[in-house]
Formats: structure tokens, C-alpha cells, sequence
């Protein structure tokens, strides 16, 4: 059976419209005032000092329909409410956009958005999507098809009341920029971002940047190998008490500043493959215990290297006075001195391979004049100064050739 050409046209297009429905609280003063339901950008940023263009410049009367409290209005992106109370928006789109970037951006009076319906398949920019929603307090995203987004820059920036958000279905392999993305989500609490893949990810420059109610935030997940820019990262994130950073990889990340700016309850950190820029930001900023991978607190010790671009692998290769925590290998020549190798002064936790031919002792005290261990200790101690001194000593037992 043939199909008039409007009919046929109606029905292809059925089947690619997204839906989004809109909820807007208008109050006494927005009354014939224009409100806002898409892309503010011009007059957010204009607030701000800024000016962007159009990205939904695409959109027209043509393939986008528009319904406020179930009658259909010409196609626009803002009305001018007769009278206070709730408004339900509903936006039909008759085509494909893969650029939602700002989309609904400086919609202050938005207080829920229902996006079940909004086909995000081939969506690749979604930065600055939901900017500016002050009033959104809960986004369902659990519908969002996200493989193919490769920007997330400030998605969720000033979302000031946003107090729970699921990202559970969000598939970030291909993202590459997150800077900004939590920005200003001032009432946040907790954010669960384990199922996020960041190994693609450059840029994470505030991206948590002052969430000052954060108090628990999941990064096991963190593939941070290729990141660069972590300036700003968890600036004023002024309630945040602990913070797993042991899955960090920072060897690339050459902007650390201000990483911890006023994180002032901040009490746990614990870090592995650190550099010694995110040590120095944590002792700058915080007075936060900073455990390594072996449990130790590393927070008092001087972590520092005369090259501070050190970056400090598994073994943790540093010159550490008064360390009490060394498990290492120490074949060295001592002579003359009772210095180890510089690195090692009063040193109360030494299980070293020694090859002295001696058996591991609690308590080794020696009485010799001449202070001088050879590497292998194989001195015959007869009528020397170096004499095996066993009368002060209650707890030496050891076999020495």
C-alpha cells in the first residue's frame, strides 16, 4: 500500500522524535516575564560576562513541537506565564541532534526534568547541558545513552540544589574533557561515580570545584594515566573528610595548583603513584593524614626530592630522615661512619638483606672502637677493638664468621 508523502514523511519522523517533559515552578515575579524552558545561554552568560552562540540553532517550528499544560504552542524556547503555579512542558523533537551542549543552560526555573524518552544515542557534546538549573534538585539520567559523548565540561555546573544525581547507565570511555562537570553542585552530598571509565580523560580542572556539602565521593575507578590538568580539582570542598586516591596515576598531570584549596576537613588521603606535587598541595592545604599503599602515614616525612617533578613509583625512592618504616635492600659499604647511605639516621624498623652472615636480631649492639663494617663482616675479631661484646647484651644470638 503507497503512503501519501506527508504520511510517509510522518511516519519515519515518528520514529526518530525524542520526548523530554518539563516541570517549572513559576513564582508571583515571573509572571508576563519571558521564562525559560531551553537554552538560555545568551542570558546566562550574559550574567556573567560572557556570550555564546546558538547550539540548538538547528531546532525550528518544523521539527521541534512544543506543548505547555497539554496545548501546543509555536515553536520557542521560552513563554511568559499568565499566572503562578506549576508548568508541565513537553518537547517533541522530530530529528537528530548530536550537539546538546547548553541545551538547557541558565533554565533557572526548571524544577524537574523527565529525559525516559530523549534518545542521547549519537549525542557527542553534552557540556553545559543542564548549567545553571539552579532549581533541579533530582535528573534521571538512568535513560541516557552516552557512548558516543567525548565533552562533559561543565554538565552539571551551578546546579546549586541538585542534591541526588545516578550516574550509574553513564558510559564515559570516549570523554575526553570533564572539567568543571560537578562545579558549583553546592548541595551535593555523595556522588558515585565507580562505574565512570576516565582512561581517555584529559581534563579533570574543577571538576568538583567548590561541591562544599561533598562528604563522600567513590573515584575507585579512576583511570587518570592521560590526565593533564588537575588544577582546582577538589577546590573548597570544604565538608569532604576522606578520599581514596590510591587508582591515581599522575605522572602526566602537569597542573596541580590549588588542587585541595580549603579543604579544610579533609583527615584521609590515601594515595599510590603519587607525584610529589599532589603531596605538596595536600601538606599546603590540608592537615589531612596521607597513608601510602602500605599503610604508612606519610604525612609528617619529607616526601620531596631536590627534583620535585619526582614521580614516586612502588618503591618510593626518597631521602627520608627518621623514617621508621624501610623494608629495603641495603648492600653498602659503610666505612668510617655509622651513616647509611645518608637516607637512614636513626632508623628503628631495619629487616634488611644484609649479607653479614648473621642471623635477624631484635637487638644488635656492638662495642667497636673503630667503627667499621665491612660488607660481609668477615672479620676474625681476634685482639682487635671489635670484639663480639656479649655482657651488656641479653638479646644477641648471632653467628658471626
Amino acid at each position: 500500500m503507497k503512503y501519501p508523502i506527508n504520511e510517509y514523511l510522518n511516519k519515519i519522523n515518528e520514529k526518530n522524535k525524542n520526548e523530554i517533559k518539563l516541570l517549572l515552578k513559576i513564582e508571583k515575579e515571573d509572571i508576563n516575564n519571558d521564562i525559560y524552558f531551553l537554552d538560555n545561554t545568551d542570558g546566562y552568560y550574559r550574567n556573567i560576562g560572557e556570550h555564546h552562540h546558538d547550539n540548538l540553532k538547528e531546532l525550528n517550528e518544523l521539527n521541534t513541537e512544543i506543548f505547555i499544560n497539554n496545548k501546543k504552542y509555536k515553536y520557542a524556547k521560552s513563554f511568559k506565564p499568565e499566572k503562578e503555579g506549576l508548568y508541565e512542558i513537553k518537547i517533541k523533537f522530530n530529528l537528530k541532534i548530536k550537539d546538546y551542549s547548553f541545551m538547557f543552560s541558565g533554565c533557572s526555573k526548571l524544577s524537574n526534568i523527565d529525559l525516559s524518552s530523549f534518545d542521547t544515542k549519537n549525542v557527542t557534546n553534552m557540556s553545559h547541558m543542564f548549567s545553571g538549573c539552579c532549581n533541579l534538585t533530582n535528573i534521571d539520567l538512568s535513560s541516557f545513552d552516552t557512548k558516543n559523548v567525548t565533552n562533559m565540561i561543565g554538565m552539571f555546573f551551578f546546579c546549586c540544589n541538585l542534591a541526588n544525581i545516578d550516574l550509574s547507565s553513564f558510559d564515559t570511555k570516549n570523554v575526553t574533557n570533564m572539567s568543571g562537570m560537578f562545579g558549583y553542585c553546592d548541595n551535593l552530598a555523595n556522588i558515585d561515580l565507580s562505574s565512570f571509565d576516565t582512561k581517555n580523560v584529559t581534563d579533570m580542572s574543577c571538576m568538583f570545584y567548590n561541591c562544599s556539602n561533598l562528604t563522600n565521593i567513590d573515584l575507585s575507578s579512576f583511570d587518570t594515566k592521560n590526565v593533564t590538568d588537575m588544577s582546582c580539582m577538589f577546590y573548597n570542598c570544604s565538608n569532604l573528610t576522606n578520599i581514596d586516591l590510591s587508582s591515581f596515576d599522575t605522572k602526566n598531570a602537569t597542573n596541580m595548583k590549588h588542587m585541595f584549596y580549603d579543604c579544610s576537613n579533609l583527615n584521609r588521603v590515601k594515595v599510590n603513584n603519587i607525584s610529589s606535587n599532589i603531596i605538596e598541595e595536600l601538606l599546603e592545604y590540608t592537615n589531612a593524614n596521607i597513608i601510602d599503599q602500605f599503610g604508612n602515614n606519610i604525612s609528617n616525612n619529607n616526601y620531596l626530592n631536590n627534583n620535585q617533578n619526582n614521580y614516586f613509583n612502588n618503591n618510593y625512592i626518597m631521602n627520608n630522615i627518621n623514617n621508621n618504616n624501610f623494608n629495603n635492600n641495603m648492600n653498602n659499604n659503610m666505612n668510617n661512619n655509622n651513616i647509611m647511605n645518608n637516607n637512614m639516621i636513626n632508623n628503628n624498623m631495619m629487616n634488611n638483606n644484609m649479607n653479614y652472615n648473621m642471623n635477624y636480631n631484635n637487638m644488635m649492639i656492638f662495642n667497636m672502637t673503630n667503627n667499621m663494617m665491612n660488607n660481609n663482616m668477615n672479620y676474625n675479631m681476634i685482639n682487635n677493638n671489635m670484639m663480639y661484646n656479649n655482657q651488656n647484651n641479653n638479646m644477641m644470638n648471632n653467628n658471626i664468621n
